[in-house]
């Protein structure tokens, strides 16, 4: 499915015969791209040419018909799987490739893109979209580590943690420092990070402790107290 001609197509008031450049534009008119692929539009006019092209669309069409409610899910996925595509695309808006993604972690705090990311790698939809943009062999398994992290985590600090991570992978850096420390590459950082939270896990389950012995002392002394007046 990489560069295709195809028989003219018109899309959002322009006309179109090479498939790379079509689905990358229904990226960035997301409405109207989800229109065009879910009406089985894009499938009937790719058959002849392009079957199996038409079977990766009707696949996407397949799996809307089991969840209706979750087409930007699966529009997502389906442009996330084109080996065309250039760059993340989200109702709208264009992240770019993986470099424009970790400048954009690095330089500002953009909600939308932190929870989409997010949802990606608990999907693993990032490591599907690495492997469409042609992405060397070992960031593609950094971000499956991640990938595989973010789908154990139960708390926003690891998640938050893994966009930490992310960052740093994607901007392919050879070695970096956070909180003063050193780190040769991911894993370690996921390590640190991890033992970081263990710890916090532990402190927070004796805090728990704590509590819980005072409260049943305090128990047994107020009990205490109301039979010596009996």
């Amino acid at each position: 499915m990489s560069s295709k001609q195809i028989e003219p197509l018109t899309f959002h008031n322009s006309v179109y015969t090479d498939l790379d450049s079509l689905v990358n534009d229904m990226g960035k008119y997301w409405n109207e791209g989800k229109q065009l692929l879910f009406e089985g539009k894009l499938r009937e006019h790719t058959r002849k040419q392009h079957p199996s092209f038409a079977n990766f669309c009707a696949a996407a069409e397949k799996e809307l018909g089991s969840y209706p409610k979750e087409s930007n899910r699966i529009y997502l996925k389906w442009l996330c799987k084109f080996d065309g595509i250039k760059g993340l695309y989200w109702k709208g808006s264009c992240y770019g490739n993986f470099k424009s993604i970790a400048n954009f972690l690095c330089s500002s705090s953009n909600d939308e893109l932190n929870d989409l990311l997010l949802f990606m790698m608990d999907h693993q939809y990032l490591s599907m979209l690495a492997k469409s943009l042609c992405i060397k062999d070992s960031i593609r398994e950094n971000i499956r580590f991640i990938e595989r992290n973010v789908s154990k985590s139960d708390t926003m600090f690891e998640k938050e943690n893994a966009l930490s991570i992310l960052s740093v992978i994607l901007s392919e850096s050879k070695e970096f420092y956070f909180q003063g420390k050193r780190f040769a590459n991911p894993k370690d950082f996921a390590a640190y990070l991890q033992g970081y939270a263990d710890k916090s896990k532990e402190e927070l389950s004796e805090k728990n402790e704590r509590e819980k012995n005072e409260n049943k002392e305090k128990e047994r002394n107020l009990s205490h107290s109301k039979n010596e007046m009996k």
